[in-house]
């Protein structure tokens, strides 16, 4: 894993805002600091708009108010009294890992991208015959559509250029009101159905079993409890009281307990590849949450999140696993002793320099045509065709030397699965969470392990998202359907810790599969909801938050100094009180980015406003 600072960065990143002159109905008083703490960068970003266009589902219900239908309890009484809404609104945190590219590239899109939906525009064709759609549907929709459409921007190499260059520099705060909410459409196309058909990008619609359908709800309380107890009750009853997968015992090795020392004599832990870090994180595999659906904290788990610790690259090692000769044994004279992985290697050249083909060393009966990402680095796609895997092939990965090919994303290796897939020019990605305010309407997309929570009236916790965890059986499902596997350590393909982010494009490759059921995949939750009078605040944050405090614990903070203090005093005392001293000592926990945005629903009822 990645090293620590040797001291914390402490300085914090404060923005702010308001729409109370402009939104005199639902008035919202935002706030995001974020501070990059104990890592070497910091890879996080965030959107605060209050001027976005609104949806045309919107402006065309009656009344401008929202559109929910009249069996959505509680919906319809609020939106008699929704008199319309001036502007949709957006906030986002992203959680970049593998660089801090991919989250500034959808920190600048987001909002031109979102506006840019069929949906969002009113021109998508109904195929219900029911043109009526709610609010909450044309939004939930456009945001799902919104984060493959961004993953595929990051994936075409003419935005290379633009994606580097937030590599290294951090994008200027967006001033408010410096565009109206209708100028967000002049990119309108680079998300949208012009930009498929430039890329020839094909978007059936699925067929997907129930449980794996778009969450699209609209929910009051207990039915958000009541959602929340049954997704646990599921992976509790597919799962059993295991910890770990079906791909959990493969190669298992006890190097994860073994410590090394750093080249200051200090001692390091040594991660399950073999390879020694300095000042690194916990082991993700000490403590894997059966299932993290259920949002806390206390679960153990430390959420790696820098360029290093979001992903581990075992390919180059083959899992640190070496064959050594038996003892006595002796190499023929004139003849060298190679370990297996030296030999794996110099095959590959040999095979390279007589212009073997990759179709001869591949098992399995996979006959993979000409492959420009075979053995090398995927370029987004764009080149030739290569063979669709069956899904039983996809099941079944095969023995040998096999050389790295998008149809081939895992193979066996000593007794082992290891990952087989070429890298791709952009290896960074991001977790998403967003929140779209229109009118009385509260969409939340959510995609990996951010989290956004509301507290409602009386400090009443109610989560807007729930985690993402490749150990989670429903991750795991489409994980292993697409060639991949999750290892004993919660990683995908050995790899990532994580199985939903925009970007990280290498672990979406696998050609017949569908966005959405790559092993990987931009595809979000959506959970809609209906603000009610007296609701309080909204929180969006990144994982290193919620390592650190829980739903509840992070309500209650900021619930107890929102009258009296504003939401940017709120957030930099809380990343003062939850960063680490010692994050080798916190086994990781406070060592992260921090990102906490607080969105105030009663900014005119504040003693804070007055002062």
């Amino acid at each position: 894993m990645g090293t620590y600072l040797s001291t914390p960065i402490l300085e914090k990143h404060i923005e702010e805002g308001s729409d109370i002159a402009e939104d005199p109905n639902i008035p919202v008083r935002w706030a995001v600091v974020d501070m990059q703490g104990w890592r070497k960068s910091m890879e996080d970003a965030h959107v605060a708009r209050t001027d976005v266009m609104l949806p045309k589902c919107y402006t065309e219900q009656p009344g401008g108010g929202g559109g929910e239908s009249a069996e959505e309890e509680g919906a319809a009484t609020t939106n008699k009294n929704d008199t319309g809404a001036a502007n949709a609104k957006v906030f986002a945190v992203f959680d970049g890992h593998g660089g801090a590219e991919a989250a500034r590239y959808c920190q600048i899109n987001l909002v031109s991208v979102l506006t840019s939906q069929s949906h969002w525009k009113g021109i998508q064709e109904s195929t219900t015959g029911d043109e009526n759609k709610s609010t909450a549907f044309c939004v939930g929709q456009s945001l799902v559509d919104s984060f493959h459409a961004l993953d595929r921007m990051i994936d075409d190499p003419n935005q290379r250029q633009e994606i580097g260059q937030w590599r290294s520099e951090r994008p200027a705060p967006y001033v408010h009101g410096a565009a109206g909410g209708d100028d967000d459409a002049a990119d309108v196309e680079m998300g949208g159905t012009e930009y498929d058909e430039k890329l020839d990008v094909q978007n059936e619609p699925m067929e997907l079993d129930d449980a794996q359908q778009r969450r699209h709800t609209v929910m009051d309380a207990s039915e958000i409890s009541e959602d929340a107890a049954k997704l646990h009750m599921i992976d509790d009853e597919e799962t059993g009281s295991d910890n770990t997968s079906e791909n959990s015992d493969e190669g298992a090795t006890d190097k994860s307990e073994e410590s090394a020392m750093n080249d200051n004599g200090e001692k390091g832990r040594e991660d399950y590849n073999g390879t020694s870090n300095t000042m690194s994180d916990a082991d993700d595999g000490d403590k894997v949450s059966d299932d993290s659906m259920e949002n806390k904290a206390s679960d153990g788990v430390v959420h790696d999140d820098s360029d290093d610790e979001k992903e581990e690259r075992t390919n180059e090692s083959d899992g640190g696993e070496v064959e050594k000769p038996a003892a006595g044994d002796k190499p023929e004279k004139g003849k060298i002793a190679l370990a297996a992985n030296d030999a794996v290697a110099l095959f590959q050249k040999l095979l390279h320099m007589k212009g073997t083909s990759e179709d001869d060393v591949i098992d399995d009966g996979l006959q993979v045509v000409e492959d420009s990402s075979a053995a090398g680095e995927s370029d987004g796609g764009q080149g030739p065709e290569v063979a669709i895997p069956t899904k039983e092939q996809l099941l079944n990965p095969p023995t040998g030397v096999v050389l790295p090919s998008v149809s081939v994303p895992t193979r066996i290796h000593n007794g082992r699965k290891v990952c087989n897939l070429p890298d791709h020019a952009i290896h960074a990605g991001c977790t998403s969470v967003v929140a779209v305010v229109v009118g009385r309407t509260l969409v939340v997309a959510n995609a990996g392990d951010s989290r956004a929570v509301i507290c409602r009236a009386g400090g009443l916790t109610e989560p807007l998202s729930f985690d993402h965890k490749p150990l989670q059986n429903r991750e795991m499902n489409r994980i292993t359907n697409a060639g991949g596997f999750v290892n004993q350590f919660g990683r995908v393909n050995g790899n990532l810790n994580l199985s939903r982010s925009i970007g990280d494009l290498k672990y979406k490759q696998v050609p017949g599969i569908h966005p959405a059921e790559q092993m990987i995949t931009a595809e979000p939750d959506i959970l809609s909801t209906t603000l009610r009078a007296g609701d309080e605040f909204i929180i969006l944050g990144c994982d290193g938050i919620w390592d650190c405090l829980t739903n509840e614990e992070c309500v209650k903070y900021v619930y107890d100094r929102i009258d009296s203090k504003t939401p940017q005093e709120i957030g930099a005392e809380m990343l003062d009180d939850i960063v680490s001293a010692d994050p080798r000592a916190s086994q990781g926990i406070g060592g992260d980015n921090m990102t906490i945005m607080i969105v105030d629903l009663l900014p005119h009822t504040r003693a804070y406003s007055t002062d």
